[in-house]
């Protein structure tokens, strides 16, 4: 075997699998290796390796991996501790909560974990809470427990900051039910705020409302961007309102994909045609056929900023037979 194999490709991680036989030391360097010529030996061998060393106990946090360290008289209320908790829930990788929940009955701190480990500057600590990181990541089953532990509070008081940095989170991560739960932990004299400070590229701010945190996170089928817009609508947010980019809410609904989202902004008035970031209507992100001919039939501008030959073209290489056709009714 090569002692290295590198592909021509950015961001991906290195992997170095270290094979010892008596006095012989061989290292193979995998670093996508698969795409420069690596045998799939290799990578096989390297399944291997995890597989017997239980590694994804480790890299993601399981039940066994906190037994371990019980058994090891490990230190829970240690500042690796409450790394390695930041650490699991921030994974989406992991999804073992009750490892996690484990950890934080046995004393682990919730404040002051870094996901980043050892590359965390000394002195600092991450900028996310683990109640607002356990929000973004839909870790619904540890809310409750890091509430327990006082996660909005400050000196036994509901802090505001701590709060509207949760509210916000909650929005962020998409789940109704964590929306709510936080909210309902206020009074009328304690409630989060409905707006937040937005920023475009260029670094200008201005106030919109939260319900612009809507984004449905990656390969997530359990989004509820729709069900958290109409809550907070009733609680006065307006749906019309444009981010600071210049997108408005159904320029999210359409990245999303959700057909259902689309239908209920559309129904309370929203601009089908409203330019966004890049001068660009909701369309201009459209990647749902069914999504696309909505905002076609709604009477969405397709011709954008080339007369829409650009459009025809990403509809035909899409094999969105049904919106060429309806593009050809037009004339087109």
């Amino acid at each position: 075997m090569e002692p290295s194999y590198r592909a021509q490709i950015t961001d991906s991680p290195t992997y170095r699998l270290t094979l010892e036989i008596g006095d012989e030391a061989h290292e193979i360097e995998d670093y996508v290796g698969a795409e420069a010529g690596m045998p799939s030996v290799i990578t096989n061998f390297e399944d291997e390796v995890d597989l017997v060393a239980h590694s994804s106990d480790w890299t993601t946090l399981s039940v066994a991996a906190v037994d371990q360290l019980q058994r090891e008289g490990f230190d829970f209320r240690s500042q690796v501790a409450a790394d390695l908790l930041a650490r699991a829930v921030a994974n989406d990788k992991g999804g073992d909560e009750l490892a996690m929940l484990r950890m934080i009955r046995a004393g682990t701190a919730v404040t002051g974990g870094s996901p980043l480990g050892w590359r965390t500057p000394p002195g600092r600590t991450a900028q996310t809470s683990l109640l607002e990181s356990a929000l973004l990541h839909r870790r619904t089953s540890l809310i409750a427990p890091l509430l327990v532990r006082g996660s909005l509070r400050t000196n036994g008081a509901l802090d505001g900051k701590k709060v509207n940095a949760a509210f916000r989170s909650a929005i962020e991560g998409g789940r109704l039910s964590s929306v709510r739960e936080i909210w309902s932990l206020t009074t009328p004299g304690t409630r989060p705020l409905l707006w937040f400070e937005d920023k475009d590229d260029n670094g200008n701010k201005r106030k919109v409302p939260v319900t612009m945190l809507l984004s449905r996170p990656y390969l997530d089928s359990g989004w509820e961007g729709k069900a958290i817009a109409e809550w907070l609508a009733g609680m006065g947010c307006d749906l019309k309102a444009h981010a600071a980019d210049g997108d408005t809410l159904l320029h999210r609904a359409v990245d999303a994909g959700d057909i259902a989202f689309v239908r209920y902004l559309l129904a309370e008035g929203l601009d089908v045609s409203a330019p966004g970031n890049y001068g660009l209507p909701a369309l201009g992100s459209a990647k749902v056929e069914d999504v696309a001919l909505l905002l076609l039939q709604s009477g969405s501008d397709w011709r954008m900023d080339d007369r829409g030959e650009g459009f025809i073209r990403y509809a035909k290489n899409q094999h969105w037979g049904r919106v060429v056709t309806w593009l050809r009714q037009q004339g087109q």
